[in-house]
């Protein structure tokens, strides 16, 4: 029997509706906009969809043979074939096992049998119609019991139209009588996005004004309305737009690429906005987000099997590159997107899986694991990651430790005007003494080695003013140099845009729409993005720049390298970089050309690397040996020019644990143990720097 010629009946389902219809304006009040905990959303505004919306339900599903169940209820029909709602769509896609499943009666939908397709399911899609069939069917029933449960077990609810607005917390057109009531006899969706009421078609049929009518009543509430063939498509509080038109945002504030400033504004329950394809917005801050998300994302090793140009074609045949840009041995690793996977299955390549869900390890690794008490010697430092301003306040809460035998010093600036900021440390001797020069975060996205040149600084410090013999030999012998964070802009991007940038954020040349340069491959000695080894494409990952130092971060770092080769020269170079476990020494820019006391370098990584080794709990091993050699070719990288033109005694670049597992996304836990295991690598370094170790001898 269809919904509206039902004699209607009495019972606890529909009183028990009706009282959350009540009480639910009260409620919300008290409640914030946020996405679900776990799974996703498809929220569509109806119209012909696009088979590319269909197929991101499909993949948040997990595929072609994961379950999904469709819902038609709401279109009103006296009954539905398995081909309804979007149903033949699924199976025209691929999708193997898909259910039309249908009741008007909540008490059917109240029992065991009906609910059996909902236990395996991986996804839900509701059709579309009047969305308050599909809260008069399964309201309060154990049907919206197990709809819940998919989002669960990490599935998706999808839906489109009425299947759009039931997901929002206030059910928007849900009047029984008339589909052109905002705020009617039924006002409680199923609540997928809280404290959120969600409207449909809104540019074909010019219903952007129509959410007005419930924010003026409820005006706590974020609306959003959807237009056809457009997708909002939610995981936590990431919501993502996807589709051929527009989506209005009604969150009380106005968002524009052209910026707002400007513009003379009407009060703000009288405005709203739009994004497209591509916009992200974040539902607990109700802002326009701009941050990548990698959720769903996987990292795979791809194994070459000693054909890696075949694989990197291949690879790039579906648009996808190397996480790290050179390949490493017999593999790549490669990040995968949720929609790209089936495209990459079908190349058949062999891989195994470092990163099941990108986006979870980032949260995890972003997540803070401890309350730094802002003291520099507090350990709890090591426990977590931080953002660019605390980096500031620590090395002066350092540099506050060791007041009359330490400066802060600067590099320089950054392209956006950021300090690159560091310290200079001496002993009770005074300054003056040849330079050890560290430095870390080339790269932004490889946080760890930020915490690791803070370590040693750390290290060095307390050790003097404890009166260790071996600390007080080394900085009574050296000054030490150490500017922990070289590309700033970029690590602040990686902290609130992109995790996994890699470059500065200098513009690119021209007309070029790219952004940024490799700092390190921007030296001047063996520079050549022309050969392999960099790139001279403005969009590469390793693009040289169009001049040696064009970079403002490498100039000033450059300037200091020239300043201390000229005043009180350079005992030792270390520049920090993740992953991999590599003790790299010169040349990287020719992998058939070695320094003439290859002998004595080799012995000096193998020292290094045992000593790691043995004091590790995790008995973490590097690999060492010239840069070209033993891992890639690269030129203007920062050990060959300040070996070459630096002349540095000693000139490394130090790749951080770990071989990939984790990669840059390095979880908060290992941070400790690689930091203590790089300063117990560089005390045997340090007995190194003398001059016994630079005869034809070398170490013992």
């Amino acid at each position: 029997m269809v919904p509206g010629k039902m004699k209607i009946t009495t019972n606890l389902l529909r009183l028990t509706t009706a009282a959350m219809g009540l009480l639910a304006p009260i409620n919300a009040q008290n409640s914030s906009t946020v996405g679900p905990e776990t799974g996703s959303l498809v929220i569509v505004g109806g119209g012909t969809l696009s088979d590319n919306i269909y197929q991101r339900v499909i993949d948040l599903a997990g595929g072609s043979d994961a379950p999904i169940v469709v819902i038609p209820t709401a279109d009103g029909a006296e009954s539905y074939d398995q081909d309804a709602a979007g149903a033949a769509a699924f199976r025209r896609l691929g999708v193997k096992n898909v259910t039309v499943l249908h009741t008007y009666d909540p008490q059917v939908a109240d029992t065991e049998e009906f609910v059996r397709p909902l236990l395996d399911a991986r996804g839900v899609w509701f059709g579309g119609g009047r969305q308050w069939r599909l809260v008069d069917a399964y309201s309060g029933t154990r049907t919206e019991t197990e709809f819940a449960a998919v989002l669960s077990r990490g599935g998706v609810i999808g839906g489109s139209s009425a299947g759009a607005s039931i997901q929002g917390s206030f059910l928007a057109r849900g009047d029984t009588a008339n589909n052109q009531v905002m705020v009617g006899d039924h006002q409680v969706g199923f609540g997928y996005i809280k404290n959120t009421a969600i409207d449909q078609h809104v540019l074909v049929r010019n219903r952007v004004f129509d959410m007005f009518d419930i924010l003026k009543v409820r005006p706590e509430l974020l609306g959003f309305g959807i237009d056809e063939n457009t997708a909002l498509v939610v995981s936590g509080n990431d919501a993502e737009v996807i589709g051929a038109s527009y989506i209005a945002v009604y969150d009380g504030g106005f968002w524009s690429r052209e910026g707002s400033d400007l513009k003379n504004l009407p009060d703000s329950s009288a405005i709203f906005y739009y994004l497209r394809n591509g916009d992200r917005y974040d539902l607990a801050t109700r802002k326009v987000s701009n941050k990548k998300q990698y959720d769903g994302h996987q990292v795979l090793r791809v194994e070459t099997n000693g054909r890696p140009n075949a694989v990197l074609k291949r690879l790039a045949s579906i648009s996808l590159q190397p996480w790290k840009e050179e390949t490493v041995g017999n593999y790549f690793d490669v990040v995968v997107p949720l929609e790209k996977f089936a495209e990459f299955e079908s190349l058949s390549l062999r891989s195994t899986t470092l990163h099941a869900d990108l986006g979870k390890s980032i949260a995890a690794e972003s997540a803070p694991l401890s309350t730094w008490k802002r003291q520099a010697d507090d350990l709890s430092w090591y426990d977590t990651y931080h953002p660019y301003e605390e980096h500031i306040q620590y090395f002066e809460d350092l540099q506050t430790l060791f007041p009359n035998n330490s400066e802060l010093i600067s590099s320089g600036t950054s392209f956006e005007g950021r300090n690159l900021f560091g310290i200079h440390l001496w002993g009770d001797a005074g300054p003056g003494k040849p330079a050890v020069l560290y430095h870390g975060t080339v790269h932004a996205r490889e946080w760890i080695t930020t915490l690791v040149v803070e370590y040693l600084t750390l290290q060095l410090v307390n050790g003097y003013k404890a009166g260790d013999n071996d600390t007080r030999a080394v900085l009574d012998s050296f000054d030490f140099y150490i500017i922990p964070i070289v590309n700033p802009d970029g690590f602040v991007y990686t902290q609130t845009t992109n995790r996994l940038w890699r470059k500065n954020r200098q513009p690119g040349p021209g007309n070029s729409t790219c952004v940024g340069r490799d700092i390190n491959r921007n030296w001047e000695f063996a520079w050549n993005p022309t050969s392999s080894g960099a790139s001279s494409d403005p969009c590469g990952q390793t693009y040289g720049g169009e001049a040696p130092s064009d970079s403002p971060e490498n100039k000033g770092l450059d300037g200091l390298v020239r300043q201390l080769r000229d005043t009180v020269g350079i005992k030792l170079y270390i520049d920090w970089h993740s992953y991999g476990q590599y003790f790299l020494f010169p040349y990287g820019y020719n992998e058939t050309i070695y320094l003439p006391q290859l002998g004595k370098w080799s012995r000096t990584g193998s020292l290094m690397s045992e000593t790691i080794r043995d004091s590790s709990d995790r008995r973490t091993t590097f690999t060492f040996g010239p840069g070209g050699a033993i891992l890639y070719r690269s030129v203007g990288n920062s050990r060959d020019h300040v070996y070459s033109i630096g002349r540095a005694d000693f000139s490394w670049t130090i790749e951080l644990p770990d071989t990939g597992t984790f990669g840059f996304v390095l979880p908060p836990e290992q941070i400790r143990p690689t930091v203590e295991e790089q300063w117990a690598g560089q005390q045997v370094l340090y007995s190194l720097l003398n001059e016994i170790f630079f005869d034809d001898e070398g170490p013992a």
